[in-house]
């Protein structure tokens, strides 16, 4: 390819998709990721 390109990334789900079963534990554990994640940037 030539030139530039751009890419765009959508979610898919979002949390309030999975109802009760995420619960507060999941939640917790996947913004301690998120977090962790963007801590390596």
């Amino acid at each position: 390819m030539d030139g530039d390109s751009e890419i765009e990334i959508r979610p898919l789900f979002e949390a309030a998709d999975f109802g009760a079963e995420f619960t507060p534990e999941l939640q917790a554990q996947e913004e301690r990721l998120r977090a962790e994640i963007e801590g390596r940037k």
